[in-house]
């Protein structure tokens, strides 16, 4: 992948920002005032979590535009265990930022 613009890691949690912010919901609301308070265009964010049936690992990566407050594009999968997600997890890093990202800086 190409990166145009600044690229920056956070260096604390996603959720340490929203506690700071008092914006504790993974909504685009929330999103979009982390963006804001990081100063970003855009956010690379990725959640793990045990998928609805509770048997396997769901992996979401989220590529969020701050401005428009919105979801740019989502990757999101189930794999059986949580090896095979993080055997999995640059590709579904790739899928989500395979958009044009000209002009921006991210926070991972």
């Amino acid at each position: 992948v190409s990166w145009q613009g600044e690229v920056r890691r956070l260096k604390v949690a996603v959720q340490v920002v929203q506690l700071q912010i008092e914006c504790l919901e993974t909504t685009d609301a929330c999103f979009t005032a982390v963006g804001k308070s990081l100063e970003v265009s855009r956010l690379l964010t990725a959640q793990l979590g045990k998928d609805q049936k509770g048997k396997g690992v769901r992996v979401t990566v989220v590529l969020f535009d701050v401005a428009r407050g919105s979801p740019i594009k989502v990757a999101d999968r189930v794999f059986k265990n949580e090896d095979e997600a993080v055997k999995s997890v640059q590709s579904l890093v790739a899928e989500a930022v395979a958009q044009r990202l000209d002009e921006a800086s991210f926070v991972n």
